[in-house]
C-alpha cells in the first residue's frame, strides 16, 4: 500500500484467522496518533478466515501520525476475541 495521507478516504481490513460465523458485534478498535481510543463498526468480508473491514472517511481521518488497530469481536455468547494489532502511519500532505 502507498502512503496513506490525512484527508484522504482508505480501507483497513483485518483477518482475525477465526470462524466469526456467529458474530455478534465486529469492531475495529483504534488508538491515533493523539492516543484516542475509540472503535468503528466493521463488517464482515468472509466469516469462515475472520476478514472484516471497515472504510475510513475523511472525517475519521483527521491526525498524521502512527495508527495502531485491532479486531474486536463478541460471539453470541458473548464472548470477545481480541485481534492482534496492526499498525500505519498516515502523513501529512506534501511529506
Amino acid at each position: 500500500m502507498g502512503k496513506i495521507y490525512v484527508g484522504q478516504n482508505f480501507k483497513i481490513e483485518l483477518t482475525t484467522d477465526e470462524d466469526i460465523t456467529s458474530a455478534q458485534s465486529v469492531k475495529i478498535k483504534y488508538k491515533n496518533p493523539s492516543g484516542v481510543v475509540g472503535e468503528w463498526t466493521a463488517t464482515v468480508e468472509n466469516a469462515l478466515i475472520g476478514l472484516i473491514k471497515y472504510d475510513v472517511l475523511v472525517a475519521d481521518n483527521t491526525k498524521a501520525g502512527t495508527w495502531v488497530v485491532w479486531a474486536k469481536i463478541t460471539d453470541v455468547n458473548g464472548l470477545i476475541l481480541i485481534g492482534e494489532s496492526s499498525t500505519f502511519v498516515t502523513y501529512k500532505e506534501g511529506n
